[in-house]
């Protein structure tokens, strides 16, 4: 019995081995497979990654090439009288888009440079004088790429309608119909140039002067803008040069005209005003229109506006010295027949809507140190100087302007008339071009 039980053990050497072996060869296999999976979801992800960053490239190609077609469209409306001479000046100015423009402004992506390719093509629209315009950018890294297309449509709007008043973008700090004039001063705030003169940016002691200007709206891209010595007076040219955009039209002045014309014909009815603030408190005034003869400001005056709008008829306005504060809700405007002399102290400092306007060709003075002020002016006719460090926080409208002996002008958004200032965007511009959202084919 027990030799067979010897035996039978015999017959079982070498199983363990066996065993040993499956269970490597079972781990070998899970192991291969294990690999497999996260070398496959690596190139998965890596696929994915790069697939997902050509979309984005296109989309960005795309966008890019969007701005620079609504930038013609635009211009090249300016430029026409018909819609044929519209199409002719699109396909003018867009001619590198019709070829195919390569976009190469981005940044190293995992060690490639990323690209889109922008092609333009065009359509008959839905609508007469109306084409359709569709961009399609291929974006490209790392040999893998993605195509999107954004069509957009564009009419033409017939300018036989009836204009509305100009429109001076927001942003805008100086409006200047004649000449701008910088010594030792600073400006920040957009300039908008509705000027005919040659060279009508003067500027004198030019490393003394700061221009953060992000937008120079001009009728004419060509115009040599900057007149003044030395090489930092061309600096300030290369400068604002760079920052040239075309106005959509001329500003017709004759609409302030009107407004003063108007204003003059109804003043007998207008009530007299107690033109002499000195020191005197609270004054209320109530939504009705006064005149007067010399607006004085001296001492701390509060003027309260509960709501609507009251206008003030003057012959001159002074700011002597002192604090005058505007309360309320209201708006005030200043019609001024002759001089505005801001000599010293602070008009306004709660920014409430204020409005100043100068009726007749005189002129406008914001002098000393502490002399500040917050509102818009609007001087069609006469000549504004800011200076000895006078300060004006809001916007200017005016024929020329100076700015001398470290004075400022910073913009503030105070409003002009509604129709006048508006959005960049307006109902015109959304008329003549409408974009579709962007899609893959």
């Amino acid at each position: 019995m027990k030799m067979k039980m010897i035996s039978y053990y015999k017959k079982e050497e070498g199983s363990g081995l066996i065993l040993a072996l499956m269970t490597l060869m079972v781990l070998s296999v899970l192991g291969a497979s294990l690999g497999a999976i996260t070398i496959g979801s690596f190139r998965l992800s890596s696929v994915n990654r790069d697939t997902t960053s050509a979309y984005y490239i296109a989309e960005a190609g795309v966008n890019q090439a969007y701005e620079d077609m609504r930038t013609i469209v635009l211009n090249a409306y300016d430029d026409s009288s018909s819609p044929s001479s519209f199409l002719q000046q699109i396909d003018s100015l867009s001619s590198e888009y019709i070829a195919g423009k390569q976009i190469k402004s981005f940044g190293p992506q995992f060690g490639d440079s990323p690209e889109a390719f922008v092609h333009l093509e065009k359509k008959s629209g839905p609508e007469v004088n109306t084409t359709t315009f569709t961009l399609s950018s291929e974006g490209s890294v790392d040999n893998k790429s993605r195509v999107v297309q954004k069509s957009f449509d564009v009419t033409w709007v017939d300018k036989t309608i009836p204009s509305r008043d100009p429109i001076i973008p927001t942003g805008v700090a100086l409006t200047i119909r004649n000449t701008f004039k910088v010594e030792s001063g600073t400006l920040q705030g957009d300039l908008y140039l509705d000027s005919i003169a040659n060279r009508p940016i003067i500027i004198n002691n030019a490393a003394d002067n700061e221009l953060f200007i992000d937008n120079l709206y001009v009728n004419d891209l060509e115009t040599d803008l900057v007149n003044g010595p030395g090489n930092h007076a061309q600096d300030h040219a290369r400068i604002l040069n760079g920052k040239k955009r075309k106005t959509s039209s001329n500003i017709d002045w004759t609409f302030y005209s009107n407004i003063f014309t108007n204003l003059l014909e109804q003043s007998e009815s207008f009530k007299t005003l107690n033109s002499n603030f000195n020191q005197t408190g609270l004054v209320l005034l109530n939504d009705n229109s006064r005149r007067g003869g010399l607006l004085n400001f001296r001492g701390n005056n509060t003027i309260r506006i509960p709501e609507g709008e009251v206008n003030l008829l003057v012959d001159s306005l002074q700011h002597s010295w002192g604090r005058t504060v505007i309360e309320g809700e209201g708006t005030l405007n200043i019609y001024v027949k002759n001089n505005i002399d801001f000599n010293s102290g602070t008009f306004n400092p709660d920014k409430k809507n204020v409005r100043i306007y100068q009726i007749n060709n005189s002129t406008v003075t914001i002098k000393g140190g502490d002399s500040v002020v917050y509102a818009s002016i609007i001087a069609p006719n006469s000549s504004t100087a800011i200076e000895g460090s006078g300060k004006l926080f809001g916007n200017l409208m005016t024929n020329s302007a100076s700015i001398t002996g470290k004075g400022m002008l910073t913009y503030s958004p105070f409003n002009f008339h509604e129709e006048i200032i508006e959005e960049n965007d307006s109902d015109d511009t959304q008329e003549l071009i409408k974009p579709q959202p962007v899609v893959e084919p």
